[in-house]
């Protein structure tokens, strides 16, 4: 046999040593591959870890360690919070995809307007919150101006927010501590109406105690009966004619009456409110139906009963509101239920507004021309009455301008085909600068301060109206004059 040449050996190693290269090559491209994948899972972990999945911003661990370095700095910083006013009926009533737009939107509205210096998070559901050098007063300056100009996507709406801030050098120990006195201004903002920023005050603390405290009394009251209606008549100007009442919630505490200021605001940020709505819903219809029957001249009266935001909110609430008044034997068309002006932005209320009048109630919106009530939503919102606030009778009959506003509500009404009730009348220029622009019921001083059923049975009986004459400068020449209102009905005095 021949023996092999030397030559022929490397010749047959080469492709051996080739394919090892080549196996080897493959491994470190592999190795490499899996690396990059490695170091783009720790980023992508590191970026869900400090992220806010659906707005990109940074979450609450960030917040908490950019604090943690902001308090060991020493320079004085502010942080603030902001909740989204009404949010979850936004969900409710347009779904969670318009939710999760409407958070989108407000975070880039706060990353554009407060600019790359300020860290901004989000804490969840629809709280922000934002860290940022200087004085709180600067900070809430900004996030107002930031939170105006933000609008609802697909809407003309703009974002309502409540929000608090609070200041490193308010006194704050801790981190927990600066972020809680944050919390306390939020929450008065909230309680101011929404919509509207607050710097934290040392005083705040001391008030949110006496309001979770007087919260528990109004819980108890409701449930001892401490809550009655109280009335103001409603008349025809035009007549004179007592054409009804408006039910106003009273608290008749054992040591006297406490003033809806005291309580009211506090109720309505709790589900108190909506027992203290139908409780006197209740009583307010059953006094109506008892002067039906028994005082000559009370029948077809109408009642006007207060409605808030919330107690629309409840699912049933159509349904409970017509069981009270078949229970107590009221008519529905003698029924006015009145809403404020921010039910508008509640869409889940209108159908069950709709609902109500379908019934035969009818629905009032209350203290009109106070809030942002457009003509889109007099078109679109089911109301039969606009409540004319007593804001706009200051100057009435003194000058052409208040005169030509009262004027131009009265006109739009009247082309809507809506009556209008005219709200604080105090004097007798008033009532006739009102009825000679066109409006034809109102309400107010002129005629009855609020009181118990049982001190205005007898406006009923004798048609009579008492007049409290508003607080004036001393005349000692002027005699009392007794003006006739329509249908024989006197003042006992001249209201100045």
């Amino acid at each position: 046999m021949r023996p092999r040449s030397m030559k022929s050996k490397p010749h047959r190693l080469m492709p051996s040593m080739t394919s090892t290269s080549l196996r080897g090559a493959g491994l470190l491209r592999g190795l490499a591959r899996l690396t990059g994948e490695l170091q783009g899972r720790e980023r992508e972990l590191q970026h869900r870890a400090t992220r806010d999945a659906l707005t990109g911003l940074s979450n609450r661990g960030v917040l908490q360690v950019g604090m943690d370095r902001a308090m060991a700095a020493g320079e004085p910083f502010s942080v603030a919070l902001i909740d989204l006013d009404d949010f979850k009926h936004v969900n409710d009533a347009r779904g969670h995809d318009a939710g999760d737009a409407l958070l989108v939107a407000v975070a880039q509205c706060l990353l554009t307007g407060l600019g790359p210096d300020a860290l901004v998070s989000r804490l969840g559901g629809d709280e922000f919150a934002v860290l940022a050098d200087g004085a709180p007063e600067a900070l809430a300056e900004l996030l107002t101006r930031c939170l105006q100009s933000c609008v609802e996507p697909h809407s003309e709406v703009h974002v309502r927010a409540s929000v608090g801030v609070s200041s490193s050098l308010a006194g704050a120990a801790t981190r927990s501590e600066l972020l809680q006195h944050a919390d306390l201004a939020m929450y008065v903002a909230k309680r101011a109406g929404g919509g509207r920023t607050r710097v934290y005050q040392p005083a705040m603390s001391t008030q949110k105690r006496e309001e979770h405290e007087l919260r528990g009394r109004l819980v108890a009251a409701v449930q001892a009966g401490e809550f009655a209606a109280w009335f103001q008549p409603v008349v025809a100007l035009d007549t004179g004619r007592l054409t009804g009442f408006e039910a106003l919630a009273r608290w008749e505490r054992g040591d006297g009456l406490v003033l809806p200021d005291e309580w009211m605001a506090i109720a309505e940020q709790s589900d108190v409110v909506v027992a203290v709505d139908l409780q006197v819903l209740g009583l307010a219809a059953r006094q109506l139906v008892r002067w039906g029957r028994e005082v000559p001249g009370a029948d077809g009266l109408g009642l006007a009963v207060n409605v808030s935001a919330r107690s629309l909110r409840e699912p049933d609430i159509v349904q409970r509101v017509l069981a009270i008044i078949e229970r107590e034997g009221l008519a529905p068309g003698q029924l006015v239920l009145e809403v404020a002006e921010q039910v508008l932005r509640e869409e889940a209320a209108g159908p069950r507004l709709q609902q109500l009048r379908a019934a035969g109630v009818r629905v009032a919106l209350d203290h009109f021309g106070t809030g942002w009530t457009s003509l889109a939503h007099l078109r679109r919102f089911p109301v039969d009455v606009l409540k004319l606030d007593r804001s706009f009778l200051t100057g009435l009959g003194d000058g052409a301008a208040p005169d030509a506003l009262a004027a131009a509500i009265l006109q739009l009404a009247a082309a809507l085909d809506l009556e209008v009730v005219a709200e604080g009348i105090e004097t007798r220029e008033q009532a006739d600068v009102l009825l000679e622009l066109g409006c034809r019921s109102a309400q107010g001083f002129l005629f009855a301060h609020p009181a118990p059923a049982a001190q205005l049975t007898h406006l009923i009986r004798d048609g009579r109206l008492p007049v409290v004459p508003r607080p004036r400068l001393p005349q000692p020449q002027e005699a009392p004059v007794a003006l006739p209102l329509r249908r024989g009905v006197e003042l006992d005095g001249a209201a100045g």
